[in-house]
């Protein structure tokens, strides 16, 4: 069984998913973990846990749709090539470009863990809660085809339900 676990930054695959991905690889599963822009001693670290490492192109605070798309279409290919069984996804870019290009893989589960809300759930001028219906949108969208939707707090949950992103 192969599976991906998609973050944005190399140090929290093992800051904060290094338990995670030590365990996949101690019950002999082949785990994959994708982040942008890592160093040699990222890639040591993720190694050391026993994932496989892959980089993909993703801007973590950028608004640019050319480079959203350049993502979905990395994770797309990533996906392809991969092939992999299970796909966790952890903040916004990698659930949501990640949620829509695992609709490419017929038979892999597709995990979203909400690990916060961001900048894009700021209520605020015209502009902020343009983005925020956008986002709700987008999230809706790419949680559609989810096997399972994970809040990591009872407030992101609440968030979501009342927004109503949440696939029921």
């Amino acid at each position: 069984m192969r599976i991906l676990v998609i973050g944005t930054l190399p140090s929290s695959l093992y800051n904060f998913r290094g338990q995670l991905l030590k365990h996949i690889k101690n019950a002999n599963l082949e785990v994959n973990a994708l982040a942008s822009g890592a160093s040699k001693q990222d890639i040591k670290a993720v190694e050391a846990l026993g994932a496989n490492y892959i980089d993909y192109s993703v801007s973590r605070s950028g608004l640019s749709p050319t480079q959203d798309f350049k993502t979905f279409t990395a994770l797309r290919n990533i996906f392809k090539q991969q092939k992999p069984d299970v796909i966790l996804a952890y903040t916004i870019k990698p659930i949501i470009w990640g949620g829509l290009a695992a609709r490419v893989l017929p038979n892999c589960r597709f995990y979203a863990l909400v690990t916060g809300l961001g900048f894009a759930f700021q209520k605020g001028n015209w502009k902020k809660n343009s983005l925020l219906k956008l986002v709700a949108f987008l999230y809706k969208t790419a949680l559609k085809k989810a096997d399972k939707f994970i809040p990591q707090t009872p407030d992101n949950q609440k968030v979501f339900i009342d927004n109503p992103v949440i696939i029921q």
